[in-house]
């Protein structure tokens, strides 16, 4: 199976690109709609990033993560960043072979 990987920054036409290749037929796995859903209420991997910063970055709710820019300026050190990007890019990662196989 031959994959295909669209990338570039804002306004580079990526969405244009993946839109085109599923009016093709293609199956088109989007990393933002995956990365929403790896952060849904009760994940596994909402669970663990609140896990590093603590439970103080969720909102109210307590389902629902603070924005990722608001916890870099304000909850955490670089390493908490990146170990939550690590959980993160593995659900991705888990997420997107079990959408490919």
């Amino acid at each position: 199976m031959l994959k295909i990987a669209v990338t570039g920054g804002a306004g580079s036409g990526k969405t244009s690109v993946c839109s085109r290749l599923k009016a093709l037929g293609l199956e088109v796995i989007s990393a933002d709609d995956a990365a929403k859903q790896a952060v849904v209420p009760g994940s596994a991997a909402l669970e663990k990033i609140a896990g590093i910063f603590g439970k103080k970055i969720l909102l109210p709710d307590a389902k629902k993560i603070e924005g990722a820019d608001y916890v870099v300026r304000n909850e955490g050190s670089e390493a908490d960043l990146i170990n939550s990007v690590d959980v993160l890019f593995e659900n991705l990662s888990n997420m997107a072979t079990k959408k490919s196989s």
